[in-house]
């Protein structure tokens, strides 16, 4: 996996952490989450100081993370590094554990199948503040203050979205995203483009209706997304229903598992 291949989002925090190249044989070391009542997913959770304890590695000026692929980012390990433009107060504030197994447990989605690690990173990386995921990747960032439980939820919901298309839509599935553009009003290729600006990018417009049509009611909040121009998902006639589909179960179980 290419570094910046990772799919990225506008940050609710800031993020890093560093994994020793040395431990790029080790087992993934994590804590299971059970995201759904009958999930047999395999999501693994890294807390902050896991991360840092056995994935991070000094190297006498700076932390590096080196993921299980081995792919490896430098991190900046002070608030007060010129990178960071504000530094809050002080500290870097990584997520808590225990609400990203409580986003995970709360998403109103079949995780049957999805195999994900999530990362809790305790410092940002240097050449990509945001969090971000890949296929089967989540990196959360930490802020520069304690976030709160609804953005640490948002965020996490929004993050697995990026997880679910990338699994489930892939961008070679040209008739899957022409269906999805077409009834998202999205289908304008020049507006909504993968380098248009954030709100507008077709990824995040799915990842932001993933979370509010799936995630739990910290991570919904109050329904709106980031684009506040196009139709809340919730408003889109065959939506909900689209994205269920991807997930290939059964969609008479779905609607038991969601009364």
């Amino acid at each position: 996996m290419d570094a910046h291949m990772l799919t990225r989002r506008a940050t609710l925090g800031l993020a890093g952490s560093a994994l020793a190249l040395g431990l790029m044989v080790r087992a993934a070391r994590g804590e299971p989450a059970s995201a759904t009542p009958t999930s047999a997913s395999k999501i693994r959770i890294h807390d902050a100081d896991e991360t840092l304890r056995d994935y991070c590695e000094w190297d006498g000026t700076c932390w590096w993370l080196t993921l299980p692929s081995g792919t490896r980012f430098e991190l900046i390990g002070s608030t007060h590094d010129p990178a960071i433009l504000n530094p809050g107060d002080g500290e870097f504030h990584p997520f808590d554990a225990a609400e990203v197994r409580a986003a995970l447990a709360a998403v109103r989605y079949p995780l049957e199948g999805v195999a994900c690690e999530i990362f809790l990173l305790p410092y940002p990386r240097r050449f990509g503040l945001d969090s971000a995921a890949d296929r089967e990747l989540i990196l959360l960032s930490p802020g520069v203050r304690s976030l709160s439980p609804e953005r640490q939820h948002a965020e996490v919901v929004h993050e697995l979205g990026h997880v679910m298309h990338l699994a489930r839509l892939p961008d070679h599935d040209l008739a899957g995203w022409a269906n999805y553009r077409g009834m998202r009003g999205i289908a304008d290729a020049q507006t909504y483009a993968p380098d248009a600006p954030h709100a507008n990018r077709p990824h995040e417009i799915f990842a932001e209706d993933f979370r509010v049509l799936f995630g739990g009611a910290l991570a919904v909040r109050d329904g709106a997304i980031e684009n506040a121009a196009i139709a809340p998902p919730a408003a889109v006639v065959g939506l909900e229903g689209f994205l269920l589909g991807l997930s290939g179960v059964v969609f008479d179980r779905l609607a038991a598992a969601r009364t």
